[in-house]
């Protein structure tokens, strides 16, 4: 029978304390002595191995045969499209002119302005995608130098990755942690899992 009733009140204690009597856990005790305050550590959990992913030889190249209609087919509306577009707005603009030269060099002016972000939006999507090219090729070659356990590969790896976000102030924190690996102890597979 318990000599308690009701829910336990919490306790603090320091270990050094003669009352604190640590246990094994497989350790069988009896009854801890009147005041004593009894430990049992749980085990620690075993570490789950980190599978890695196959990495193929080369990625696969879908085999296409025969002529491809779509991709004419989309080709060919987005030409008209783009066509109609500019002929529209060549016609918008002369009859700007016909009406009043200030109008006609504001719609030419209007016109070029947007020729030129065009220009500037669409060089910046494809340096995007450029470098999401970049990051996917230093993700192919961390999980290489991981799975071949290369410390020299490794290192490239960081070292482009490093060079790839010097200028990202959100990544400021990131390129100081792997600066603080020591080199010389950090083992290849860590340091790509790191990076």
């Amino acid at each position: 029978m318990s000599e308690r009733s009701g829910p336990r009140r919490p306790v603090t204690f320091q270990l050094d304390d003669p009352h604190v009597v640590v246990l094994e856990p497989d350790e069988a005790a009896g009854r801890p002595a009147r005041g004593s305050i009894r430990i049992t550590p749980e085990a620690e959990p075993e570490p789950e191995p980190v599978l890695l992913p196959e990495l193929p030889e080369k990625p696969p190249v879908p085999v296409r045969k025969g002529f491809r209609w779509g991709a004419l087919f989309w080709a060919s509306l987005v030409g008209l499209i783009v066509l109609g577009t500019i002929r529209g707005v060549i016609d918008l603009i002369g009859d700007l002119f016909a009406r009043s030269g200030g109008l006609g060099f504001l719609g030419l002016m209007l016109a070029a302005l947007f020729v030129v972000a065009s220009i500037v939006i669409a060089a910046r999507e494809i340096a995007g995608l450029a470098r999401l090219a970049t990051i996917e090729n230093l993700h192919r070659r961390a999980l290489t130098a991981i799975a071949a356990d290369d410390r020299t590969g490794a290192d490239a790896v960081v070292r482009d990755l490093v060079k790839l976000a010097h200028d990202n102030p959100h990544l400021a924190r990131a390129r100081a942690a792997l600066r603080s690996h020591p080199p010389a102890t950090t083992h290849g597979p860590d340091l790509g899992r790191a990076a």
